[in-house]
């Protein structure tokens, strides 16, 4: 079992695992359809179980007056576990869901602006459909540039398609869960078999790791404590 085996690897295992023919002339019409579903699986792995060697931290300098913000690259949008910001040297919760009621306290439309941020929520800007994207709106606006946005979660998965691509996730997970749907399609005797093998393997790896503190939902909202400041309006 091993992390970082090239996509080749993975398809030559696959192979193996299910019987199919190694020579490359017997395995060459179904090799584009084995190299995708190789990557189907590591991303239906990827997505069941917060991994906690995929997690790390960005950061966002909030700037004053400004509302939005671009989503880091290094984490997955659907995979963030938590947000925090850092201001005056104290750190904060930052909790996800901007209602009509915190509009009422600091409008940002008004550009009332006050420090610390205390809520976030994913906007989709853009004057036109070509030019919409999803950013992360803070609420209230920033007051000054002295708090800094800290975000923790999954990195999004590398790109397994070309041969020298190599996998984030263990190589025998992903070629065991595979090779057990597969050969259970076959109505293969040996399908059971090598299901076991893959739940086992799962248990084994999910049970020597921790995850993280859990996916923050794009759904439901959550309450924020309430910091006393000054309402700033800018003309």
């Amino acid at each position: 079992m091993a992390r970082g085996v090239q996509l080749t690897q993975l398809v030559d295992d696959l192979r193996a695992e299910t019987g199919r023919d190694s020579s490359v002339a017997a395995g060459r019409n179904e090799l584009h359809s084995l190299k995708q579903r190789l990557a189907r699986a590591q991303r239906t792995l990827y997505a069941a179980y917060d991994w906690p060697f995929l997690r790390v931290q960005a950061t966002i300098p909030l700037q004053a007056g400004e509302r939005y913000y671009d989503w880091p690259e290094e984490i997955d949008k659907d995979r963030l576990q938590e947000m925090q910001v850092k201001w005056n040297s104290t750190w904060y919760p930052v909790c996800r869901g901007i209602s009509a009621d915190d509009y009422n306290s600091y409008d940002s439309a008004a550009d009332e602006r006050n420090d610390p941020a205390q809520k976030w929520d994913i906007r989709t800007t853009g004057a036109t459909l070509a030019t919409q994207v999803e950013q992360i709106e803070v609420w209230p606006v920033p007051a000054s540039n002295d708090a800094v946005l800290h975000l923790w979660g999954l990195r999004p998965l590398k790109a397994l398609t070309s041969d020298s691509d190599v996998c984030d996730l263990d190589s025998d997970l992903i070629v065991l869960s595979l090779a057990a749907k597969m050969l259970g399609r076959q109505k293969s005797a040996d399908a059971p078999l090598v299901q076991k093998q893959a739940d086992d393997l799962w248990k084994k790896l999910t049970g020597n790791s921790q995850g993280g503190s859990g996916n923050i939902s794009m759904r439901g909202g959550a309450s924020a404590q309430k910091y006393v400041g000054t309402i700033i309006r800018v003309a």
